[in-house]
């Protein structure tokens, strides 16, 4: 019975999602849940994952979209990622959401309850939080891996909260941990403002307890601080240290204050927190701006607010809100300004807006505090006064805002938000008539289920896996090209990732960041400007019939161009294109690789006879043995062997000394060999790889292996070693 009574909070919370999403979390025929970036990006990716793994490879390099790109800013050490090679795709992203939205849900269940007291109250929030606007517009977008960070949330400050309730210490490990695997699951964004919040709360959860100041006290607290960043450091390093050289060699590299403030949120967009889904309105309702937590969450809120209880905890979350606020309004307030500035990492982030991951979790908490008390507390009737001026608050809002955005007073929306206003009024005054709290507490659930279910259960997305990964006839054709050359492909929904998956090497693509040499070469060699907000595609305007081919180093055989007056496509080729690898008897010298870009935009050079190398990299270059020369042949060759995401391999002759160019992105990670012997990769023709090749007959090998991989690999095994030995001693010793 006991245990029945413990698990119960556990099933209800499962079984409403699985409820919610009924049907569709069966992946007939092959539909399965997702979003615009799961068919844009995710679908293709994590089947290269798989592929990759299965075939015996790690996917550490991904030649396939940008001219080739690191594939670390994927989730390729998350360890739930394992599910996408043990699973058909379908039932795998199915299983993800799945899987993620109930860890928060039992997460936000467990952590109200242990603030609260209240089982009630952490189911109401439990479920609240796992099916909010957040999760679910996310879902529509496709952002899976913001339901990561969301998931891990409530269990970090859980385990600090364990900490501070109990005096005992060990759970500020757990929480490290938690951390640390949110750190390989979630973006890093999320996890700056995951990092400002978890100081601000520790912080003031923990030292205000003390009567007196005491240095030792003092010492100690801050010791245990430190366990934040250096267990999920140690954790995560094996994923962050390649994606820290990645993000200093991408197009994310210290951004303007104009592009760091893009997608700041609205102050207007407050009032979606009411009305979530407008048809008529000025508001951008974009996925970006989305927390809506529900009609009777913010009854909630304001009930919690009003009475006494817990006043210390909700003044802890108030002052976290407010700072988050002057986050998530980016440009909208002067303070922002002293985040990017000051603020580290900040100038490398773009949309503030993210931030309302945040905000929406501390406003679920300060709803727990009102379910807490309506569930479980009797209302006396100064707090029924307190209710009717509540509603009547929320009600003058919905007609003021309904009124100043342009939605109409009769309108679904605004009828959807008074209905269930005039609900939440009635549950607040029977309370006094039902004795039994799992009766107030299930129609409080109701109603906050019901309400996500009428605004959302028609938007969830559902993408047919088979009809998506139908080949398309230029990929057809693509396929049946015999040679290794690129394609120029645009992207906004034409191509994408899928590349991926039919294995054609597209010079574009979906990307998270391009690398930063690449994105400037591909849009100046074509005299068109750099996208300043959007990166994840080269500009549409470079796909014009003179543009195409502007890149000649890039082995583009086929390109798309795209007939701006009619909306056509056509697939064009270049009958002189220029061999992913080839040899070069001679090199110009140039102190700067900024001088390389204009060098190359001169139509009279050459590149297939003379490499631009930097004149850091000159050397002495001897000439040929002539009797050596006679033996080697009067032919010169050079021939890909074997291509594969990690690993090329090429067999040369060559009469005399030479450059060997391989038309590959010039990246730290890559190895050359010569006959087993290692050389040094030269940076040539700006962005690409070259290497000195003597005269002879030669195996080449280039191989990613980079250290910061290394590195961080034994960083996170060490600390895995450290951890289960410190684990398993705690849990002798209690």
């Amino acid at each position: 019975m006991k245990i029945g009574k413990k698990i119960y909070p556990f099933l209800v919370l499962l079984l409403l999602i699985i409820l919610f999403f009924g049907e569709r979390l069966i992946p007939f025929n092959n539909r399965f849940i997702g979003g615009i970036d799961v068919s844009l990006f995710f679908f293709w990716e994590r089947g290269f994952v798989k592929e990759e793994i299965l075939s015996g490879s790690a996917p550490l390099w991904n030649p396939y979209t940008g001219g080739g790109v690191p594939f670390f800013p994927s989730q390729l050490f998350y360890p739930l990622t394992f599910i996408y090679v043990v699973l058909p795709l379908p039932w795998a992203f199915n299983a993800d959401i799945l899987i993620h939205l109930y860890i928060a849900a039992i997460g936000m269940y467990c952590l109200v309850s242990l603030l609260s007291g209240s089982k009630s109250a952490g189911i109401v929030t439990g479920v609240v939080y796992c099916l909010s606007g957040y999760m679910l517009d996310r879902i529509m977008a496709g952002h899976i891996v913001y339901l990561y960070s969301a998931a891990y949330l409530p269990w970090i400050f859980f385990f600090i909260e364990r900490a501070h309730k109990t005096k005992q210490m060990r759970f500020l490990i757990f929480s490290s941990i938690i951390l640390g695997i949110q750190s390989l699951a979630a973006d890093a964004q999320n996890g700056l403002y995951m990092a400002l919040c978890l100081s601000i709360y520790y912080f003031i959860r923990f030292f205000p307890d003390k009567s007196k100041f005491n240095v030792s006290s003092f010492l100690k607290y801050v010791g245990y601080y430190f366990l934040f960043p250096m267990i999920s450091f140690g954790l995560s390093a094996v994923q962050l240290l390649p994606y820290r050289e990645f993000i200093q060699h991408c197009t994310r590299d210290k951004i303007t204050y104009d592009i760091a403030t893009f997608f700041s949120y609205p102050p207007d967009n407050f009032f979606t927190f009411l009305v979530p889904k407008m048809e008529s309105s000025i508001i951008n309702t974009n996925w970006e701006f989305s927390g809506y937590i529900g009609i009777f969450s913010l009854v909630l809120i304001g009930l919690g607010m009003l009475l006494p209880q817990h006043r210390k905890n909700k003044l802890i979350i108030v002052a976290i809100l407010l700072i988050l606020s002057t986050i998530l309004l980016g440009h909208f307030t002067p303070f922002y300004h002293l985040y990017y500035k000051y603020m580290p990492l900040m100038d490398n982030m773009r949309v503030p807006a993210r931030c309302i991951l945040l905000f929406v979790f501390f406003l679920v908490i300060l709803a727990g505090f009102g379910a807490q008390y309506l569930t479980e507390s009797n209302l006396h009737r100064r707090h029924h006064v307190y209710s009717f001026l509540l509603i009547a608050v929320l009600s003058v809002c919905l007609l003021y805002g309904a009124k100043q955005y342009g939605v109409p007073y009769f309108s679904k929306e605004v009828l959807h938000v008074f209905g269930f206003l005039m609900g939440a009024l009635l549950v607040l005054n029977i309370k006094p008539y039902i004795r039994n709290n799992h009766i107030i507490c299930s129609l409080v659930v109701i109603a906050v289920f019901m309400d996500y279910l009428i605004i959302y259960k028609k938007d969830i997305p559902e993408i047919d896996g088979d009809k998506l990964s139908e080949i398309c006839p230029y990929e057809n054709f693509i396929k049946n090209r015999e040679g290794l050359f690129r394609v120029l492909l645009p992207g906004n929904g034409f191509n994408d990732a899928r590349a991926f998956r039919f294995r054609y090497y597209n010079a574009n693509g979906y990307n998270v960041a391009f690398l930063k040499d690449y994105y400037r070469f591909m849009h100046e060699m074509a005299g068109i400007p750099q996208n300043i907000f959007a990166k994840h595609y080269l500009s549409d305007k470079i796909f014009k019939q003179d543009l195409v081919f502007s890149s000649r180093i890039l082995n583009i055989k086929y390109a798309m161009v795209l007939n701006e007056q009619n909306g056509s496509a056509a697939l064009v080729s270049l009958k002189d294109v220029m061999p992913r690898a080839f040899l070069v008897k001679d090199a110009i010298y140039l102190s700067d690789k900024e001088d390389h870009l204009e060098y190359l935009k001169n139509p009279d050079f050459d590149p297939s006879r003379q490499a631009l190398l930097l004149a850091s990299e000159k050397e002495a270059w001897p000439m040929p043995d002539p009797e050596n020369t006679e033996k080697i042949g009067d032919y010169d060759d050079l021939t890909i062997t074997d291509y594969k995401p990690n690993r090329i391999e090429l067999a040369s002759t060559s009469r005399e000394n030479a450059f060997m160019v391989l038309s590959e992105n010039h990246y730290p990670g890559w190895h050359a060999y010569v006959d087993g012997e290692k050389v040094n990769i030269l940076r040539a023709d700006y962005l690409l790889r070259a290497i000195h090749l003597p005269a002879g007959t030669h195996r080449i090998e280039f191989v990613y292996m980079p250290k910061s991989l290394i590195t961080g690999a034994a960083i996170t095994l060490f600390t895995i070693i450290i951890l289960g030995s410190i684990i398993t001693y705690i849990y002798k010793r209690h």
